[in-house]
């Protein structure tokens, strides 16, 4: 038995460290983010998936560390993943880097297998038993980005060991074995126009082991980098609206809405996502040198000036003292007709 196994986002251009651990490197303040995704909403058992991540560059260095938990609930599969990301930046010239990332986890996996009711055989050893495993995977990204593009690739689980049973009864390999075909590909690009509006367009492409490849492409179109909306489809079928608004310096929110154009829309009204951003910008002292010299110098002419003054105004003193004692004769007590 092999379904969807990893989860997807239709914003992932707003917080690409959700697809790619190594794009952590794209800011040098403090990071997080938080979203919340209903897939199918009103469809039984479809995914719902809830993620946290933070993360900071470390001790103001090219090194940069993260952390992230994800809960991914999938009919009567429940997925709790814990990771955390460590990050390198390298500059590839002097205006773009490249960094990779490595980002170990530990997933708390539970299945509820004997609560599936169906015309499936009783017999089916997958339905036989609940499942309550601990597993450990990695995930792995590198990406490269400039002012104007950037472009990843990203693995979110390297080892084959998340399937659980399948249908033959027996157990998918756990022993460590990396996964076949299972990659995330991404990139974009960003155009000014009028000073006002940017434009991003950008896609994701990802394969996993028995799922069909499936493309996005995003396009969204910013004002002021305050307000923005776009469009988004990708070769699943599904076209979604996207949203986002920033608060502030520090707080952002972006909402999408999926429409499913195939035979899924039968029995759902869509998909939601919301996502909010948190990036607080740390207090910098910055130092203007050439207006600091300016001012220096303007001090030092005046503290030059006041000594040339004084010490004038002192030699003309000295220069007078001497004529005044001359013309002056110190008093005798006696008259003048003495």
């Amino acid at each position: 038995m092999k379904s969807q196994d990893q989860y997807s986002l239709v914003q992932f251009s707003q917080y690409r460290a959700f697809i790619n651990p190594a794009t952590i490197t794209a800011s040098s303040d403090i990071n997080a983010a938080m979203v919340y995704r209903n897939q199918w909403v009103g469809f039984s058992g479809a995914p719902v998936t809830s993620l946290v991540n933070i993360h900071t560059p470390f001790r103001a260095s090219n090194n940069f560390l993260g952390a992230s938990v994800m809960m991914d609930q999938i009919g009567v599969r429940q997925n709790i993943q814990i990771s955390g990301t460590y990050a390198y930046r390298a500059k590839f010239d002097r205006y773009s880097d490249i960094s990779f990332a490595i980002s170990p986890s530990i997933n708390l996996l539970q299945g509820n297998f004997a609560d599936v009711t169906g015309e499936a055989d009783q017999m089916d050893p997958t339905f036989a038993t609940n499942e309550n495993t601990v597993r450990p995977n990695f995930a792995f990204g590198a990406f490269y980005d400039s002012k104007y593009a950037f472009l990843g690739v990203s693995s979110q689980a390297l080892l084959n060991n998340l399937n659980g049973q399948d249908v033959n009864g027996t157990t998918s390999d756990t022993t460590g074995f990396l996964r076949s075909l299972n990659y995330n590909i991404m990139g974009g690009i960003r155009r000014e126009f009028a000073s006002k509006w940017t434009f991003y367009p950008s896609f994701l492409f990802s394969h996993a082991m028995a799922t069909p490849m499936n493309l996005e492409a995003t396009f969204v179109m910013n004002y002021l980098d305050n307000y923005g909306g776009g469009v988004s489809y990708n070769t699943s079928n599904n076209l979604s609206f996207l949203f986002n608004i920033k608060f502030n310096s520090t707080f952002k929110l972006a909402y999408a809405y999926t429409f499913n154009l195939g035979q899924v829309s039968q029995v759902t009204t869509g998909s939601q996502e919301i996502m909010l951003i948190i990036a607080p910008k740390r207090r910098r002292t910055i130092i203007n040198m050439p207006k600091l010299l300016e001012e220096y110098k303007e001090d030092h002419k005046k503290d030059l000036g006041s000594s040339e003054v004084k010490s004038k105004k002192q030699e003309e003193k000295t220069k007078a003292t001497p004529e005044e004692g001359k013309s002056r004769q110190p008093y005798t007590g006696k008259g003048d007709d003495d």
